[in-house]
């Protein structure tokens, strides 16, 4: 069977970066110095050959992003997610940083210089029993907003992490 294009950055977390076009326009340089400027539409953004299995690809795009979009947009639209919806999206937060061609390549390497041989039980990208979601729910949460006349740069991997501020 063909492994999965798989889609690291969800195509509805894609929606606001495209232009009037419906095209996103993002840099590169994966080869050289320079920067490159390239119009991707934004199902084609953010997805590679076979980065995981057919059956995370299917959880992920049926599941997971279904409902984290559902959430996006209670956030972006400043109302209030439950307990529940914090939970989601915090299953959503952490497959986007573990689900990146760049995170795994890092973990690949570390695998290799500590001569990790264990794998995973589960396939832990979008894991809705992964107790680590604690890290993430139990934070204060905060909505950053750009000026009206400045943006912010999105990467391919897209979530920033800091120190603590847990909730009492």
């Amino acid at each position: 069977m063909k492994p999965p294009l798989s889609h690291f950055s969800p195509k509805f977390a894609n929606k606001a970066w495209a232009n009037n076009s419906g095209y996103i326009s993002y840099f590169s340089c994966p080869h050289s110095l320079s920067v490159k400027k390239k119009p991707k539409g934004r199902k084609a953004w953010g997805r590679k050959l076979g980065l995981y299995t057919w059956s995370v690809e299917h959880a992920l795009d049926h599941q997971l992003e279904n409902e984290a979009s559902l959430i996006y947009e209670k956030i972006r639209t400043y109302n209030t997610v439950t307990q529940e919806e914090r939970s989601t999206w915090a299953q959503f937060l952490l497959s986007q940083l573990v689900r990146t061609p760049t995170f795994i390549k890092y973990e690949n390497k570390a695998r290799e210089i500590f001569n990790l041989t264990d794998t995973p039980l589960h396939d832990r990208v979008g894991c809705k029993e992964c107790v680590d979601l604690n890290f993430i729910v139990n934070r204060d949460w905060c909505l950053l907003l750009a000026h009206e006349d400045d943006y912010f740069v999105r990467s391919d991997n897209p979530v920033l992490q800091t120190g603590g501020g847990c909730r009492s």
